[in-house]
């Protein structure tokens, strides 16, 4: 992960966006509107169906209705003087399967690595009740995070686990509360994970901090540190509670998102599914150069990806870019993915839940449906989203119809 020449440039239009007087559309922060990002709560772990055989259905995401291109053009940013097109990667095909996480894996599937070893010694007591701040060390650097677990796990219960990273000026309480994932937790039954950030990666004169290593500013050992945390706290978390290992996954929003992309590649051996709320990866514009590329994954996981329209910004950051950036990476790898664009720019996602569920329960249910051992391509929601899920979302890239009506004001820290 080596500087880029690029990065002073960046830095110096991040800047001026700190001083102008009407800042990019985006995240909510801790005290007011804590960025509502937090993914949806999916419906529990469903008991697990057979995985259909070979000549399971089939769908392509170009059999879908294309977004219009105002919605999910390619990046607008790209020069208008560029001779070549820029090459498209094929469409994957999906092939539809009848299965969940706390299935029973198929004969000869790749499982999901056993969590690494601690690197702090001895795990400390945990406390799951979504308030008590857990420490660890975790190799040599103090680092805290929030757990919630269900209050009554049963006999032989494994549980799914949800890994969430939060927004710039976010904090795991902002998440948990925004995310409604006390309701969601008790209502589907997994664990939930909250990291808090260490604040360590200023800005330079911007006032504030990336919550986690994003850019290329971040020297390689600093991603590896977090990517250790989250070793850490699997680690623990999988000595104290039964945790179904096939279906360890993980959300972020915004700067959650962005790093979540990263994690996502690094720690593929234990990802089973991604949802980047906001977040992308590295795309052609000024902003988005200092922001790192999708290089693919080693285990092929399914992926969400979220964002708010063309007018998704924060700190001069396109997001609409960099999710569009992402999703072509995972159509070059063959992943299977499902857009979801919402017309609320860097805002909450304004999804509608059914009543007596927590808000984001079809974004969890994205997660809960896809066990770490589906082959790529595989997945229950291959012929189309259920009909709980936003209806501005669909499956694969350049597929989801942009959401129209009202909007909460979004807002940007810097």
């Amino acid at each position: 992960m080596a500087h880029r020449p690029y990065w002073l440039v960046w830095l110096s239009v991040l800047l001026a966006c700190g001083e102008a007087e009407t800042p990019p559309a985006t995240f909510a922060t801790d005290a007011a509107v804590a960025d509502t990002n937090a993914v949806a709560d999916l419906g529990g772990t469903a008991d697990a169906g057979a995985l259909e055989s070979a000549s399971a259905d089939t769908t392509s995401p170009t059999d879908q209705t294309a977004a219009p291109d105002a919605q999910v053009a390619e990046d607008t940013a790209a020069s208008p003087d560029t001779a070549t097109a820029p090459e498209v990667p094929k469409k994957p095909v999906y092939t539809a399967v009848a299965v969940a996480c706390g299935a029973t894996p198929t004969a000869g599937s790749a499982l999901a690595a056993s969590p690494k070893a601690y690197t702090g010694g001895k795990c400390p007591t945990l406390v799951a009740d979504g308030k008590t701040v857990n420490a660890l060390q975790s190799k040599g650097n103090a680092r805290q995070f929030k757990l919630i677990a269900p209050a009554d796990t049963k006999p032989g219960e494994k549980l799914p686990v949800l890994f969430a990273w939060h927004w710039l000026k976010g904090s795991a309480k902002s998440f948990i509360e925004t995310g409604e994932l006390h309701s969601a937790v008790a209502q589907q039954r997994f664990v939930a994970v909250v990291p808090e950030s260490k604040g360590d990666i200023e800005i330079p004169l911007a006032k504030a901090s990336f919550p986690w290593p994003i850019t290329s500013l971040s020297p390689t050992a600093r991603f590896e540190e977090e990517f250790v945390f989250f070793d850490d706290m699997l680690a623990c978390v999988a000595e104290q509670f039964a945790i179904d290992q096939q279906c360890v996954s993980v959300v972020g929003v915004s700067a959650g998102a962005l790093f979540g992309a990263q994690l996502a590649q690094a720690r593929s051996e234990h990802v089973a599914s991604f949802l980047s709320l906001s977040g992308g990866t590295q795309s052609d514009g000024l902003s988005n150069l200092a922001l790192l590329p999708w290089k693919g994954a080693k285990h092929k996981m399914p992926v969400l990806v979220l964002w708010g329209g063309p007018q998704d910004s924060c700190a001069l950051v396109n997001f609409q870019a960099a999710s569009l950036a992402l999703e072509k990476g995972l159509d070059k790898d063959g992943q299977f993915q499902v857009e979801c664009i919402h017309n609320c720019q860097h805002g909450v996602p304004p999804v509608d839940a059914p009543p007596g569920v927590s808000k984001f329960k079809a974004l969890w249910d994205f997660a809960w449906s896809h066990p770490y051992w589906l082959p790529a391509g595989h997945s229950p929601w291959a012929k189309g989203v259920p009909a709980d899920a936003p209806p501005w979302c669909a499956v694969g890239s350049a597929s989801a119809k942009i959401r129209t009506g009202e909007c909460p004001p979004p807002s940007c820290p810097l």
